[in-house]
């Protein structure tokens, strides 16, 4: 999300297991100069990708994901302070940038008013699917804000609220129930006050 700074031999994330250092080869200028100051020798860049064969009783399919840049959509990328779930989570992340707290992009100050756009990219004409992830990440992350800003007006508009899994109703209630304000609906349109950024 270039919201920090990393470099060449790092721990991919804070939550990485193992908790280990890997070299981001994108980074790496090749200078071998870790190479002579590995005490341990544990950096070989001779290394060449390897087959190997496992006899196993089942594979899971992990396919991952893509983060879905809506460049223009809502103001993304042409309004500071709108910001995407992932980069949200970064921020809160306490090993991220703002070491957990968040603040406005575009002067710093406390957020008094938060909006969560839900379905951005999803469930429309090009992709009619739902990825089943947001609407729980919405209200996680709205309940976190809520609770680092009590003064703030939370909302979250959704077309549907997703909370098919055991505990996601009860925790969309506890969500509501904490004045996190919800909104059926789409948005139709975001403008931005050019001298306040709101």
């Amino acid at each position: 999300e270039n919201l920090g700074v990393r470099k060449a031999i790092d721990i991919a994330f804070g939550q990485a297991v193992p908790f280990l250092y890997d070299i981001d080869r994108d980074v790496c200028v090749e200078c071998f100069s870790c190479v002579e100051a590995c005490e341990l020798d544990a950096i070989d860049f001779s290394q060449v990708p390897e087959e190997v064969a496992f006899n196993v009783g089942t594979i899971i399919i992990a396919t991952g994901w893509d983060i879905y840049e809506p460049y223009g959509e809502y103001g993304y990328g042409k309004f500071e302070n709108v910001i995407h779930q992932a980069q949200l989570e970064r921020i809160l992340a306490p090993n991220g940038p703002l070491e957990g707290h968040v603040h406005r992009i575009s002067d710093t100050k406390k957020p008094k008013e938060i909006v969560f756009i839900q379905c951005v990219g999803s469930r429309d004409t090009e992709r009619p699917y739902c990825s089943g992830v947001c609407c729980m990440l919405s209200l996680k992350n709205g309940k976190l804000l809520k609770q680092e800003f009590p003064e703030a007006n939370i909302t979250i508009c959704y077309i549907d609220m997703r909370t098919n899994e055991k505990g996601f109703e009860e925790y969309y209630q506890r969500a509501k129930n904490s004045d996190i304000r919800m909104i059926r609906g789409k948005v139709g349109e975001i403008t931005e006050d050019p001298e306040t950024k709101n």
